[in-house]
């Protein structure tokens, strides 16, 4: 079996793509790109950088693995890490790390608009809704400290989750709220 890649998809030669996987039209694929099994990407995305596990899904006009969007230009980052069972919605972003990987676990769901910053660790179970935005952050002393959302938290819409917040066990975050 080989990968089902629509013609108009762009893969570079370095990408490490499991057997089983579909990849959309108009998607590209970038250096530093390893897709586990069972994995669907489908239109108008763009990965790079990114080493994603099993049975993952990528609704149209995801970004994954852009550089950080930070008011400094960095010559070297860390790739994005992701787990298995993950469900990525339309126009979600996330961006490697500076100091270190940016992670998400398994069994997520990323709703539309939603974004996770450089540097930031999610755990397993994790859901945010559309529009909810985890900042990252990159702090100059010995312990950096970065958002780490544990699991299972929940966000609901357009929640604003601030620079160097660590989320309690078991959480929800109703409607338009910020945390600290």
């Amino acid at each position: 079996m080989r990968p089902d890649i629509h013609p108009t998809a762009i893969v570079h030669a370095q990408a490490k793509l499991a057997d089983d996987i579909v990849i959309g039209p108009y998607t590209i694929l970038g250096p530093e790109v390893s897709l586990g099994r069972g994995t669907q990407v489908s239109s108008h995305c763009v990965l790079e950088y990114v080493s994603m596990g099993c049975d993952n899904f990528i609704a149209p006009g995801v970004y994954i693995g852009q550089a950080p969007q930070h008011s400094e230009q960095f010559e070297h980052t860390h790739a994005i890490i992701i787990g298995d069972n993950n469900r990525f919605r339309e126009g979600f972003t996330i961006h490697r790390g500076i100091d270190r990987p940016t992670r998400i676990g398994s069994h997520g769901l990323f709703m539309a608009q939603s974004h996770v910053a450089h540097d930031c660790r999610v755990a397993d179970s994790v859901i945010m809704a559309n529009g909810a935005l985890l900042g990252g952050i990159r702090k100059l002393a010995s312990e950096p400290l970065f958002p780490v959302i544990q699991e299972p938290t929940s966000f609901a819409v357009w929640v604003h989750w601030h620079f160097w917040a660590v989320s309690p066990r078991q959480l929800w975050i109703s409607c338009l709220s910020a945390w600290q």
